[in-house]
């Protein structure tokens, strides 16, 4: 808990560098932006706002501190390498508050068998998925294709009749 809250800190200090024009009315715990009788809902939603570009990560992993903080969280050094694309689990091309916390927390230590096990699982249940879907897909092209077909002859058979 003590190491999330580091990471916590240190985002939120990546907030207020962005944002250098509002400030922090005295204590150090208050968030600015975020009312101090938040709720869980306001600052999950606050999290969200927070945007950290690819640039902006760069200089963050080139900061001392920052990396303190991931060998803290116990995130391996080959896994800081590729880390903005990691987190960054909608492709937005940007990372939130919340995409750093929850990937993070997920990165921490060694992997574990259960860990592979499970992406295996789930690359199978993916891999079947596509396999239904492009079943279906050529199923669909077929009957269009043969009823596409089969309009194209009877239009023949009339034109030839007459």
């Amino acid at each position: 808990a003590q190491k999330s809250a580091c990471l916590v800190r240190m985002a939120m200090e990546i907030w207020r560098r962005q944002h250098p024009n509002i400030q922090a009315s005295g204590s150090t715990s208050e968030v600015p932006g975020l009312p101090r009788s938040a709720d869980a809902n306001q600052v999950q939603e606050f999290a969200t706002k927070i945007q950290i570009s690819p640039d902006f990560f760069s200089e963050l992993r080139d900061d001392p501190e920052f990396r303190r903080i991931l060998q803290d969280l116990d995130v391996a050094d080959e896994d800081q390498e590729d880390l903005f694309e990691t987190l960054d689990a909608d492709n937005s091309g940007v990372l939130n508050l919340e995409e750093l916390i929850l990937g993070i927390s997920k990165l921490r230590g060694e992997s574990r068998r259960a860990d592979v096990v499970g992406v295996n699982l789930l690359v199978r249940n993916v891999q079947a998925l596509i396999l239904e879907f492009e079943a279906r897909m050529v199923e669909i092209h077929e009957k269009r294709t043969n009823k596409r077909q089969s309009t194209f002859v009877r239009n023949m058979r009339r034109m030839s009749v007459r």
